[in-house]
């Protein structure tokens, strides 16, 4: 019971880094982005 309820814990804590991960790549890249357009036109004025 004990491995059980270990295993369930560390799904749960994998789950969840999973989620802060998936949220950081969404959150990061429009910003990426957003960097490199602002670059690319800082280059060409």
């Amino acid at each position: 019971m004990a491995l059980f309820n270990d295993l369930a814990l560390l799904r749960f804590v994998s789950f969840t880094l999973l989620i802060f991960f998936l949220a950081f790549v969404m959150l990061s890249v429009p910003l990426i982005i957003y960097i490199k357009i602002k670059t690319r036109n800082l280059k060409e004025k």
